[in-house]
């Protein structure tokens, strides 16, 4: 079986961004190292750490000088001397930094070099390679490794080795001093090498983790809601902060019968289901929901398990057979994916030296993953069910608008073919009522059209929505021959989209009456208060095929009453009743809003 991380030429590539090993600069802002030495930048910190520990030393290292009773140098007015400008010259630097924004580099540079000088002749005025001031050297390591990392640290130790050697070679070969000890001697010169391996190493390792947390601040946003792409951009950025060659992640999808298994690596990747041998799960049962780092020694299998009392050893193969074979990795760190939706696994493959930081590490990474993967479906979701909503709302909107005026234009037409004949007058007439009705029709699509565009602003508010309904009645009379009477009491003036809805709501309401209902007269009561509105439509029809009153729920469970006008409604969050009796029907429909600001 062919390795599925080699993936096929033809797939689609990880973008070029997640392949550079470099995250990118924030927009708009230019890096330089000539900058101020801010508080806030780690660069100024460190500075100020070292101006605050070079004049403790300064003062310390003159008190000492100046309190011990023995002679303490070959040259003690000297070393007097340069210990007091040594001070002098530490408060300097400490206001300076304190006080200004000067360059980061020529302070370092230039402070860095001083201190090594006056170190080593500290050294040289009092007891030479023996002078209790070798302890300088360490500050000076020290203060390397937090302006430069562990390089500083291992370039000033190694100028500080040579130079101390130096020292020692002159004191014994040319100045011939009795005093000088070669034992101490050697044993310093060690001490300040072991010390820089080891201030080198944790400088790098703080480094390290600096790095490592600013990847993980730069978590890439998504980049699009379709899932393979998101998957390959997510598994992109999530090898680039554990600098792994490859990763590999499977999970159930729900709706899918197989397994799912998305890789990536820096040339290619692919998002395929995964081999059917692999079975349902490719994790020992064991291992179930666990972090863990499996590398291969000597082909023996070693499992560092992370636990909630910490990390522990576990014997055993943790993976399928098959799967291990498939895959072909040196080292694993795999962390189960902390998602709602998708139960699987993300596997970091190849990553050298994989350490229990690198899990804690991988365990970010994943849950973010997981988590813009969550936040993607449901993204995805709330976009499906607002175009559902958008598409079922205009369809309300056509059917309780448009096509019922259309449909009266229709029947208006069809009695202007049984007058065209006898009466001209009557067919002038009939042709006016058309044309005003399809006008009428006309405005409206156009206003519809206009409430589908993005509004800048919040919707018009009608000064008086008595005026829209006393147009709704002359509309309903001219249409169907319906004598409309209304009275509308509202508290406050309603919102655009209500005012409009409502209307609608009323006429398909009125054009239920006179068409199915036969009707010839109705009443319109329309009451808001309390945020609330209510609707009352009353007419002199046949009313609907039941005798009493019946809720919205009941009349869905019997499958009568107004359907287009139960389902606006519903979508509303509002209530319906009906009334019907042999004289006429009234219906009743409650509908909460929020007053205009």
């Amino acid at each position: 079986m062919a390795h599925l991380l080699d993936c096929p030429r033809q797939t689609h590539m990880i973008p070029r961004a997640l392949s550079v090993a470099r995250p990118p600069q924030s927009d708009g802002v230019a890096v330089t190292d000539h900058v101020g030495l801010w508080p806030q930048s780690p660069a100024g910190r460190g500075e100020h750490v070292v101006a605050a520990g070079r004049i403790l030393l300064a003062v310390l290292g003159l008190l000492v000088v100046w309190l011990d009773p023995r002679a303490p140098a070959r040259h003690a007015p000297a070393a007097y001397v340069v210990m007091a400008a040594y001070v002098v010259y530490s408060t300097a630097i400490l206001l300076a930094v304190w006080k200004s924004n000067l360059s980061i580099r020529v302070v370092q540079i230039a402070t860095h070099g001083i201190d090594l000088v006056l170190f080593l002749l500290f050294i040289y005025l009092t007891e030479g390679g023996t002078s209790p001031f070798f302890a300088y050297l360490t500050f000076a390591i020290l203060a390397g490794a937090v302006r430069w990392q562990w390089r500083g640290a291992l370039a000033t130790a190694a100028v500080a080795l040579v130079a101390y050697v130096g020292l020692g070679f002159f004191a014994a070969n040319v100045l011939k001093d009795p005093a000088f000890d070669v034992n101490r001697f050697i044993l310093r010169s060690m001490y300040l090498a072991v010390l820089a391996c080891f201030v080198a190493y944790l400088s790098a390792y703080e480094e390290r983790v600096r790095v490592e947390i600013r990847k993980l601040a730069d978590w890439p946003r998504p980049v699009s809601l379709d899932t393979p792409e998101l998957v390959k951009h997510l598994l992109g950025h999530a090898a680039h902060i554990l600098s792994a060659p490859r990763v590999l992640m499977v999970w159930n999808e729900p709706g899918h019968a197989s397994l799912r298994a998305a890789s990536w690596s820096p040339a290619e990747c692919s998002l395929v289901d995964a081999p059917s041998d692999w079975g349902d799960s490719v994790i020992d049962e064991q291992l179930a929901g666990v972090a863990f780092v499996w590398t291969n020694t000597s082909m023996q299998d070693r499992v560092l398990v992370s636990t909630a009392a910490g990390f522990r050893e576990w014997r055993g193969a943790p993976f399928d057979s098959r799967f291990l074979a498939d895959i072909a990795a040196r080292s694993v760190v795999a962390i189960p994916l902390p998602s709602e939706r998708l139960a699987g696994w993300v596997f970091y493959l190849d990553k050298r030296r994989p350490t229990s930081d690198d899990v804690a590490l991988a365990a970010i990474s994943t849950r973010e993953i997981a988590t813009t993967l969550d936040h993607a479906e449901l993204l995805a979701q709330l976009r499906d069910v607002a175009v559902e909503d958008e598409r079922t709302r205009l369809g309300r909107d056509l059917h309780d608008g448009l096509l019922q005026s259309l449909t009266a234009a229709r029947l208006q037409l069809h009695q202007l073919r049984r007058h065209i004949m006898p009466d001209s007058t009557a067919v002038e007439q009939k042709l006016e009522a058309a044309e005003t009705t399809l006008a009428a029709s006309q405005r409206e699509l156009r206003l519809l059209v206009t409430q589908l565009r993005p509004r800048p602003q919040a919707d018009a508010v009608p000064e008086r929505f008595e005026e829209v309904v006393s147009d709704l009645g002359e509309r309903m009379k001219r249409e169907w021959n319906l004598a409309v009477t209304a009275r509308v009491e509202l508290a406050s003036p309603l919102p655009g989209d209500m005012a409009r809805t409502a209307g609608l709501m009323i006429h398909e309401a009125l054009a239920n009456a006179a068409r199915h209902g036969g009707a010839t007269t109705a009443d319109v009561q329309i009451h808001g208060a309390n945020r609330v509105l209510t609707l009352s439509v009353s007419d002199n029809g046949c009313g609907f095929g039941f005798v009493g009153r019946r809720t919205g729920s009941e009349l869905a469970e019997e499958h009568l009453g107004p359907e287009s006008l139960s389902d606006r409604v519903a979508s509303l969050r509002g209530t319906l009743s009906v009334d019907s009796h042999p004289a006429g029907a009234c219906v009743e429909m409650r509908i909460p809003y929020e007053e205009p600001v």
